[in-house]
């Protein structure tokens, strides 16, 4: 399987029920959140949980 696009690997197409995994469009996204651990003050300026812009949100 190396070198071969994942794409090609019928275990990323579908689940071990054998269902369809999901897939978002990339063209169609507007923004991506990266969240990388759990380590937070909720204290960013543009926290979307607990910043001071969340309650403009």
């Amino acid at each position: 399987m190396r070198g071969e696009h994942h794409l090609a690997d019928p275990a990323w197409l579908h689940t071990s029920d054998n269902d369809p995994r999901g897939w978002i469009d990339p063209c169609g996204i507007r923004e991506v959140w990266m969240h990388t651990g759990t380590a937070c003050n909720l204290r960013c300026p543009d926290c979307f949980a607990g910043g001071a812009t969340c309650s403009k949100m």
